[in-house]
């Protein structure tokens, strides 16, 4: 019995402090080298082509003529809980072919979510595609600066983050699902909203939700009773 409730208790623990976990299932270091591709960790063997890229040192720059266009693999799906996330410099001014330029667009299956600042809003990140707006709350970009931004879905609810603060919030459609094939960045669709930036990496990571401490708690004392019931027969 002593042996039980120390293992359950060391199963409880690691619920508490932490409502998912992430598992890094690709990523591309657009830093690392030019000649014969780029930096790529994990499994894209059927990344397809990356094209519209111009090799700087540090990453791939983008610009009003230019973004990087990941084309024709499978980087994921919809129906999955998972995070992206782009880590960036901006051009010293933030500009676009209106007044949204876009981080980046991902793309399958008629649906599309896009990230970028609303610069009329003062650079404010916002989320975009096909879904319903909930919240915003205000991060934003700065003209210059260093960001990692990032989109995480969780079942329905997506969120959009800068530097690990979130920005906005949406819901997708419930049963949306299908391969994600075309991943823009530094721009969207058709080349729409490209802005002036280095990129220096994009990751893919897997989510695995954890029970809320009251869930976890409630499991605890549900398998200590069923070990002390064993114990007394």
């Amino acid at each position: 019995m002593k042996k039980t409730i120390i293992a359950l208790m060391a199963l409880a623990g690691s619920a508490f402090g932490a409502d998912y976990v992430t598992e890094n299932i690709w990523s591309i270091d657009f830093g690392s080298e030019y000649t014969g591709g780029y930096q790529v960790s994990g499994d894209l063997t059927s990344i397809g082509t990356v094209w519209d890229v111009v090799g700087v040192e540090g990453g791939t720059q983008t610009d009003s003529n230019k973004r990087a266009h990941l084309q024709g693999g499978n980087f994921g799906d919809w129906s999955s809980d998972f995070e992206f996330s782009i880590t960036l410099t901006l051009g010293e001014t933030i500009t676009a072919d209106n007044n949204w330029p876009v981080f980046f667009e991902l793309m399958g299956n008629n649906t599309a979510l896009r990230v970028g600042p609303y610069v009329a809003e003062g650079n404010v990140v916002d989320i975009d595609g096909n879904l319903t707006k909930n919240s915003e709350q205000a991060a934003s970009v700065t003209a210059g600066g260093t960001h990692t931004i990032t989109l995480t879905k969780i079942g329905t609810s997506v969120s959009a983050s800068v530097d690990g603060v979130v920005s906005s919030t949406g819901t997708v459609a419930e049963g949306t699902s299908g391969t994600i094939d075309n991943v823009f960045l530094g721009g969207g669709n058709y080349g729409y909203y490209k802005i002036n930036s280095v990129i220096k990496n994009i990751s893919w990571s897997s989510i695995t939700t954890v029970p809320e401490p009251a869930t976890a708690t409630l499991s605890l004392l549900a398998l200590a009773g069923l070990a002390a019931r064993r114990r007394r027969k």
